[in-house]
């Protein structure tokens, strides 16, 4: 009985060990196969010893197969005469191309438009207000004032394409109606104003009183123009007086129509119906230099 015993626990020893094996073998089995998948060099071998290629199909490294596509293209473009060469590029690069000239050229445009094309900031802004010119504009009548222009730039020694001199006469304002189109007009003047863009103001003394309220002048303009000026223009007679409501009266602009130089500019003719006067505005000018020599320029003061 010890001896049966004996024999059916030897049998099962020889069956866990044959079953050990078996395993360890299906596992060994397992590995060599996933190398073989990973490294895409090892082969296989069926039973009848010939090497099976078939267990790398759809698996065997597709980059590597890329990679040998691009050398193998690269290498028939190498020995491709030149003008083949740019064919070839063409066929498959046109649209790049044609994608890196657009950015190119609109980065171009941003650059020209901004820096070269674009508005040059004037050195002197002059709004003369219900102006000659406000009702017809003659080309005539631009050549006189441009000629004015060119002629107080030239002695300024200003170059005009780089350092424009504006003179806007197009405003027209009617304080007394107050309509949709005067308001607009006039907070056009007020908001450019306050944003540096006008440096002087023509126009009637109703006009340049008219803005008293708004603070564009900074004092009186004694306090802006030389001294030997403004005892010049005093004794003239050619100083504007600002009255205000309990009497007093400050020196608030220049009268022109006494400037020897003032009838060249064709801005306000004898048929105006108002002395005109120009006051600096002072308390946001940024050329208030300029506004002075263009006043004397006026006066032919110096």
């Amino acid at each position: 009985m010890a001896e049966k015993n004996n024999i059916d626990n030897n049998i099962d020893n020889n069956e866990e060990i044959s079953n050990r094996e078996a395993v360890l073998k299906a596992k060994e089995a397992v590995w060599e196969a996933r190398e073989a998948v990973l490294d895409g060099n090892k082969a296989s071998k069926d039973e009848s010893g010939e090497i099976d290629y078939s267990v790398f199909e759809g698996t065997n490294s597709e980059s590597g197969t890329v990679r040998e596509e691009i050398r193998n293209q690269k290498a028939k473009v190498a020995k491709m005469p030149f003008k083949k060469r740019l064919q070839h590029f063409w066929y498959y690069y046109k649209i790049p191309v044609f994608i890196l000239i657009g950015l190119i050229a609109f980065g171009v445009y941003l650059f020209l438009h901004y820096t070269y094309f674009a508005d040059k900031p004037p050195v002197l802004s002059v709004y003369a207000l219900n102006s000659s010119y406000a009702a017809s504009f003659s080309e005539d009548e631009k050549k006189e004032l441009n000629n004015f222009i060119a002629a107080f730039a030239e002695k300024e020694g200003i170059d005009l394409k780089s350092s424009p001199i504006l003179i806007n006469t197009g405003i027209v304002i009617n304080t007394q109606t107050k309509n949709t189109f005067d308001l607009a007009t006039d907070m056009n003047v007020v908001s450019n104003g306050e944003n540096h863009n006008v440096d002087l103001i023509m126009g009637s003394p109703e006009l340049v009183d008219y803005y008293v309220p708004n603070e564009f002048y900074d004092g009186t303009v004694d306090n802006h123009l030389p001294a030997d000026f403004y005892e010049y223009l005093k004794e003239n007679d050619c100083i504007y007086y600002f009255t205000d409501d309990d009497g007093n009266k400050y020196a608030m602009g220049v009268y022109l129509r006494k400037a020897p130089r003032f009838a060249e500019t064709g801005l306000y003719n004898a048929e105006i119906p108002f002395e005109p006067v120009a006051a600096p505005v002072s308390a946001y000018s940024l050329h208030m230099d300029m506004v002075v020599d263009f006043l004397e320029y006026l006066y032919d003061f110096r």
